[in-house]
């Protein structure tokens, strides 16, 4: 009872001259139905197990039950919206403009990610929203077609206060996604000018919302002293104060609190990734706008959230279609792609040979000072590879389904700059726990493109790269060389082996520079059969074993397991046509 009493008395409105209420999101990423505890599809199994989070239903029953109790309140969100499911590869802008606006959304700054479907798949998203999407950081001058569409910040009045919320956006855009003419400047010099501009017009209260990153908003909260909240996406970062509802361990407190030297202080939030959370700052403004006091944290939206039947209702025309397109030709091969586990993770195999070109194809696009691509290595795990297909199946023809079948876990892929020595760690960690014998092998073995290795695995762990060559980038002749160990070299990688998975440390430890794209598994190879109609890809002595490699009992054991499997999927299809 005493606390109840205390918290009364803090929070009384009597006591401070404005209370408001800031929900917010960054980096949702499509995230438009709900997923599992991965951020991945939410399949029957996990949901009767009560076990998926988050999705726009959730989001709009929260959104209207803080609106009602508070309701001198604002809805933002931190940009990168696009990006990151098979749904938002199907609608596009569409479904984004469509949801954001059934939530409610008030402002939100552009993401990196809202660049990468360029300009002209940018530019409906803002003619079609209604609300403004802010940065005061970007140069639209030179894109006619954005020019009168990026406003740096905006003014909401809120019970008779006006409250100034600017925009801002990593200038890593430039490198990251597809910007066209836009020219991205520094964040903090443009909020300065933006500050300076508002308290002009007589605003007292101050936002921040944006997308650089959680170092940067902790940057801009200490050198613009007259901001007094940030609103950040870009990281992911979680921040909690206690103890967490799920998972994911916090950064730092939430909010993070930045004390001027004056004595006046700045809040910094951000509220994880792909709207597993709402995040929740209740904060009381003395009659100078200053920060008094404060409250909140990210609210889980876990099953205990009911899902908003009106929006589930909008929401399924949309899932229709993905699921009718599922069934799509969306590419041909001459050859049987082999992505058979007992394969894959044991030696060098054509699906993960295509795969890996896909991810390098992809981003040769992206933009680089000298050569012919930023990346001339691409990487994928085989425990990324869960199918073949099969080219004497319907005429060869690729479906989406094929592809959700190889590739089903929603995988993203960043660009990472890594030292040579550090490349053949990799290479060691593929091989670490090597068993030719394994009936069931780890899906740590790397498939390859831009690389060569060498293998004797009768050797100890981590002595196993006999020899490892790569294939130069910042060339007008793409050609294979002994590896520099001393030489950076940049490779795209699956955000999955980022984070530790399969037990990979190389990339968290020695990683020199990442760069998350965010760009889907599934659009990356839809892009190369886009390109390459009809695959003929084969094996390339990518991947060669000196000694200790696959034995002839392990290839005899396995390609009958592949007959065996092969003749049971016959078996149904024959079956399902009799039916």
């Amino acid at each position: 009872m005493p606390l109840l009493v205390i918290f009364a008395f803090v929070f009384s409105p009597t006591v401070y001259a404005f209370n408001l209420t800031i929900l917010h999101t960054n980096d949702v990423h499509s995230r438009f139905e709900q997923f599992n505890a991965f951020g991945s599809r939410c399949t029957e199994s996990y949901a009767q197990k009560g076990e998926c989070f988050g999705g726009v239903a959730r989001q709009a029953t929260k959104v209207k039950e803080f609106r009602q109790k508070y309701p001198n309140s604002l809805f933002l969100s931190a940009g990168d919206y696009y990006q990151g499911t098979f749904m938002y590869t199907v609608h596009k802008w569409k479904i984004v403009a469509d949801f954001m606006n059934q939530l409610g959304h008030d402002v939100m700054a552009f993401g990196n990610h809202e660049f990468d479907d360029g300009i002209e798949g940018l530019v409906p998203l803002l003619e079609n929203v209604e609300f403004p999407i802010i940065s005061c950081n970007i140069n639209a001058s030179r894109e006619p077609s954005m020019k009168e569409k990026v406003p740096p910040f905006v003014i909401k009045e809120v019970d008779g206060h006006k409250i100034g919320i600017i925009g801002y956006t990593t200038p890593d855009t430039m490198f990251l996604s597809r910007t066209g003419n836009l020219v991205f400047t520094d964040e903090i010099a443009c909020i300065k000018d933006s500050v300076k501009l508002l308290k002009g017009s007589g605003v007292k209260i101050i936002i921040a919302l944006g997308h650089s990153g959680f170092p940067k908003d902790i940057e801009i909260a200490e050198a613009v002293e007259d901001v007094d909240i940030v609103v950040g996406g870009h990281t992911d970062t979680f921040l909690y104060t206690g103890t967490p509802p799920s998972t994911e361990k916090p950064q730092d407190e939430y909010p993070t609190v930045i004390t001027h030297t004056d004595g006046t202080r700045t809040l910094v939030v951000q509220d994880f990734t792909f709207g597993k959370y709402m995040g929740f700052l209740n904060v009381q403004f003395d009659n100078e706008g200053n920060v008094q006091n404060w409250e909140g944290n990210p609210i889980l939206l876990d099953n205990s959230v009911k899902q908003d039947p009106v929006i589930l209702n909008a929401l399924q025309p949309y899932i229709d279609k993905v699921s009718s397109l599922s069934t799509q030709t969306v590419g041909k091969t001459k050859v049987l792609l082999r992505g058979d586990r007992l394969i894959c993770r044991m030696e060098e195999c054509n699906m993960g040979n295509m795969l890996s070109d896909a991810l390098v194809d992809y981003f040769k696009d992206f933009p680089t000072n000298y050569g012919w691509t930023p990346a001339a290595i691409g990487i994928w795990n085989s425990g990324g590879i869960r199918s073949s297909v099969d080219e004497t199946i319907g005429q060869g023809n690729i479906t989406m389904e094929d592809i959700m079948n190889v590739a089903p876990f929603s995988n993203t892929y960043s660009t990472v700059e890594l030292k040579g020595e550090d490349l053949y760690t990799m290479m060691e960690e593929s091989v670490s726990e090597y068993d030719p014998s394994a009936i069931d092998p780890p899906g740590k073995f790397l498939q390859i493109s831009g690389l060569k290795v060498w293998y004797n695995t009768d050797k100890s762990p981590f002595q196993r790269v006999s020899k490892l060559h790569v294939r130069c980038a910042k060339c007008r002749v793409p050609r294979y060389q002994d590896v520099d160990k001393n030489a950076i070299y940049n490779l795209i990688v699956p955000i999955y082996l980022l984070n530790g998975g399969d037990g990979f440390k190389v990339f968290k430890e020695k990683a020199i520079s990442v760069h998350n794209s965010g760009i889907l598994d599934t659009d990356i190879i839809q892009t190369y059969l886009d390109r390459h109609s009809t695959i003929t890809t084969g094996i390339e002595e990518r991947i060669t074993f000196i000694c200790g490699g696959p034995s002839d009992e392990h290839n005899s054991t396995t390609l009958k397991r592949q007959i065996r499997s092969y003749v049971r999927m016959q078996q149904k299809k024959l079956t399902k046509l009799h039916m």
